[in-house]
């Protein structure tokens, strides 16, 4: 059988598959900071609630940019997370909610 992608236009066959011309396959860290996350414990009330998005597995995925959150963190909470910046990718790389981005 052949692959219906051997002779489309514009695309190059490489080791994870079928990929644009101008697309040079890398590892996640060749393109930038690899970060993972750190939740504040949910023990302490006081870290939650305040103006400071937080942006769970579950608030990935569910559309292109992530500009609300069901959870947010107070000042307290987000002195205690590692910070990101406004543009950066978000992705899920463990648990059964693998490959969602944000």
């Amino acid at each position: 059988m052949s692959d219906p992608n051997e002779n489309r236009p514009g695309y190059k066959p490489t080791k994870v598959g079928w990929l644009p011309e101008e697309w040079k396959p890398g590892r996640v860290q060749d393109f930038g900071r690899v970060v993972t996350g750190s939740t504040p414990s949910t023990e302490k009330p006081s870290l939650y609630g305040g103006d400071f998005l937080f942006a769970p597995p579950s608030d990935l995925g569910l559309r292109k940019y992530v500009d609300a959150t069901q959870t947010t963190l107070s000042h307290d909470g987000f002195e205690f997370c590692r910070k990101l910046t406004t543009g950066s990718v978000l992705f899920v790389c463990i648990g059964s909610t693998i490959g969602k981005v944000g």
